[in-house]
This record gives C-alpha cells, structure tokens and sequence, in this order.
C-alpha cells in the first residue's frame, strides 16, 4: 500500500510538473515567445605576416589556442579558426605573445617593425591595402596581409600571392 500512495504521489508530481513547465495549466497567455536563434558556424581566415621579406612562422605551440574565441591550431598556422562571430583582426592579434598596431609590430622577442620615413607597415585585406584592417571584424575565408618593409615594396605582388596559394589550399 505505501508503494502504491508512493507512485501515485510521484505521479501526481510529475503530471504537475510538466503541466507548470509547459504552462498547460495556467488561463494566461504566454507573454513572450521565446526564439531559438542558431548560433553561426565555425570559418577560417588566413593571415600572413612578413618583415623585409621574411615570412614570420607561427608553428610554435605558443601561438595555438590562445582563447576559445579565435586561435591558431598547429595543423595549419596561417589559418585563423574564429569559434565566436563578431572578433576582429586586433581581438585575434591581441590573442597572441606580440604586439600589433597600425604603425608597429614587436615580436615576442622585442623586435621592433615600426613605420618610418623610409619603411612602412601595411595591411592588405583581400588583396586591397586596407589601413584600418585590424579593426575590422574577421570574415569567413577572409585573406590578411601585414607587411613591413620599404616604401614602395617590390615583394608585396609576391607576398599577396603566397596568400591567395594558401587561401586555395
């Protein structure tokens, strides 16, 4: 008997529960529809980042998966995973062991890359020089050139293309 009044009790429970939890047993209209938004998918972007003509290597482990948001994995390290939309290149740069602005690059190991009268700090985005890059957010498959070098850089067209052969690959 104490089984029984113990089944029924939890039944009742349960029955009650789900009347509360589906709102069945309320004579009010729901006040707000709930919408359920997909989050989007994961994308990649590429970035390269070369200095008087010296392509920089980010294969050492402390480059890969500096936040959850944006990183780089060892599997490809030119390759930007953004897990979190809205991120721009400074967010993701800001991720990494150096420091990045419009006008300097200082590597991990203090190296200075500063735009001066004679050499110059550029960002191409998608293959167009893009001053404000790094304040843009990152977008799927986009491609992101830093380049520091003389004015008037004859290696640009190279560098631009090693960009667009990883891009592909």
């Amino acid at each position: 008997m104490k089984k029984l009044i113990a089944i029924l009790v939890l039944a009742g429970l349960a029955v009650g529960g789900y009347r509360v939890f589906t709102n069945k047993n309320s004579n009010e209209a729901p006040t707000s529809v709930v919408e359920t938004q997909e989050l989007p998918e994961a994308f990649t972007a590429i970035f390269l980042i070369y200095t008087n003509n010296l392509r920089r290597d980010f294969s050492a482990a402390m480059y890969h998966r500096q936040s959850e948001a944006v990183y780089l994995t060892s599997h490809n390290p030119n390759q930007v995973q953004v897990e979190q939309p809205g991120v721009t290149w400074q967010e993701f740069f800001d991720t990494l062991p150096f420091s990045l602005d419009q006008e300097c690059l200082v590597t991990g190991t203090q190296q200075n890359f500063c735009s001066s009268e004679t050499q110059q700090l550029n960002f191409y985005l998608n293959g167009e020089l893009e001053p404000q890059a790094l304040e843009k957010v990152i977008q799927p498959d986009d491609g992101l050139l830093i380049t520091f070098g003389p004015n008037d850089d004859p290696n640009i067209e190279q560098q631009l293309t090693q960009l667009e052969n990883i891009k592909e690959n």
